[in-house]
Parts: structure tokens; C-alpha cells; sequence
């Protein structure tokens, strides 16, 4: 068999692998890393009583959120000002620690965050504000779409 030969089999072999592997190999990655892309719709979570809220005093609450194929626990928080009722993200815009209200502020323990009770910056080295939810009432019971 003469070497000419050789490559040209050679280089049918390699493009028939390439056409086998993208029909089969593509679709399969896509399948496996689709899910962990894909941002999950926002959803209505049930926050607890609004009767449970107190003025200046921020109350934790939980809800779920889609990872990859896995639901995921998250706290974020619920806070009256005046007739109004906020929602923030417990995760700190620096580098998403979980914040804790204490006082009239919420601190990051990471790296000394301070946020005040707007979710805004107020010292170390965060420069974006507490992400907030939509907040709605539904007969007394707080929903807050995260």
C-alpha cells in the first residue's frame, strides 16, 4: 500500500470521526450543560405573615432557587419602612458571603461590608447595594418574587 494511499485513509477516518462525534457529542454536552445555563424563571415565594414584621427590624426568610438540576436554599430579608415592606438578598454584593442584620445595619462577616437599611453601601469594600426583590401582599401573607 502505497503512502498516499495511507493518508487519504487516514484523513477519511479522522473526518468521519468528526462528523460521528459532532452528530452524537454535541446534542450530549448540550444536554449536560444546558441546565446549569439557563436562568430559572422568577418565582412568587411565600416570605411569612406581614403582621410578623416590626418597623427598623429586618426578619429572615427563606426560599428556593434552581441550580443546574438541583434546587438551592437562600435567606433573604424582609424589612417594614413605614407602610412599605422591602426585600433584600442576604448575599453580599462584594463576594456573595451571607449578611447578618444587626443593629439598624447588615454587616458582612467576610470582609466588613456595611450595608444601611436601604440595602445601600456604607463601608468596607462593597460598592454595589443589597439586591432587592419585588415585595407583594396577598391576604396578610408576604410574596417576594426571587
Amino acid at each position: 500500500m502505497s503512502e498516499s494511499n495511507e493518508i487519504h485513509r487516514r484523513g477519511f477516518a479522522l473526518r468521519a470521526f468528526a462528523v460521528v462525534a459532532g452528530l452524537f457529542g454535541v446534542p450530549g454536552l448540550a444536554a449536560i450543560v444546558d441546565p446549569m445555563l439557563k436562568s430559572a424563571d422568577a418565582a412568587w415565594s411565600d416570605a411569612g405573615p406581614a403582621a410578623d414584621l416590626k418597623e427598623g427590624k429586618a426578619k429572615k426568610f427563606t426560599y428556593e432557587i434552581a441550580a443546574g438540576w438541583e434546587k438551592r436554599k437562600e435567606v433573604g430579608f424582609l424589612l417594614k419602612q413605614g407602610e412599605k415592606i422591602v426585600a433584600f438578598s442576604a448575599r453580599c454584593t462584594h463576594l456573595g458571603c451571607k449578611v447578618r442584620f444587626e443593629g439598624s445595619e447588615f454587616r458582612c462577616p467576610c470582609h466588613k461590608g456595611v450595608f444601611d437599611l436601604e440595602g445601600k453601601p456604607r463601608s468596607g469594600p462593597v460598592s454595589e447595594p443589597l439586591r432587592r426583590y419585588e415585595v407583594r401582599l396577598e391576604k396578610g401573607q408576604v410574596k417576594v418574587k426571587v
